[in-house]
């Protein structure tokens, strides 16, 4: 139910920047980027963007995932962190909206994203699963090092806040909960046409 509700949402985001976008003669742009922290983390990341004409606004959808299997990473994922083998994040899905201070839409950034994603945590042959939605504030700075369009890179930092989690879980003896406030930085390669 959480996650239809958060999807349709999403789609309606989407819908409704494309309508807004046919509002005049000027066209928006379109834009896809990835995370690397994701690729890094043998997981995927893909987001796509519509930047909305002569605005200082642009609206994102994406979905993430990942394998995080080294102490710092799980333990600050998870309390009692450091006793688990591994941490997957299956997917995430979220949306996104972007305030870009300057109109053409390089340089520095605020967000708030918003979505849903699973947690599986694994100790041996045992594992659980957690599901939460969340929202997160972002600033980010993008880059574009040779015109306003084309490749970007991005460096961020959010803070995310998870809502709605799960409740603890036992596993081996030991509960394990989804820490509340999560610091996120990374790095975004992107390209605008």
């Amino acid at each position: 139910m959480k996650k239809s509700k958060i999807g349709a949402l999403i789609i309606i985001m989407t819908l409704g920047s494309g309508l807004y976008a046919q509002d005049g003669n000027s066209k928006g742009q379109f834009s896809f980027e990835t995370a690397i922290q994701s690729w890094l983390s043998s997981g995927y990341s893909f987001n796509a963007y519509y930047h909305l004409p002569e605005s200082h606004w642009s609206l994102g959808v994406g979905g993430e995932g990942g394998n995080f299997t080294s102490d710092f990473s799980t333990e600050a994922i998870f309390d009692n962190g450091d006793l688990l083998d591994e941490v997957d994040l299956p997917y995430l899905i979220r949306g996104e909206v972007r305030y870009h201070f300057k109109k053409h839409q390089e340089g520095l950034y605020g967000s708030l994203r918003f979505g849903y994603e699973e947690w599986e945590i694994r100790i041996e042959d045992e594992t659980a699963d957690f599901d939460n939605a969340f929202i997160t504030p972002t600033i980010g700075y993008i880059w574009y090092p040779w015109e306003r369009s084309g490749f970007s890179v991005h460096p961020y930092l959010s803070f995310i806040f998870i809502l709605d989690g799960d409740e603890p879980q036992p596993l081996s003896n030991t509960d394990f909960e989804l820490n509340g406030l999560l610091l996120n930085p990374g790095i975004t390669l992107g390209w605008k046409f």
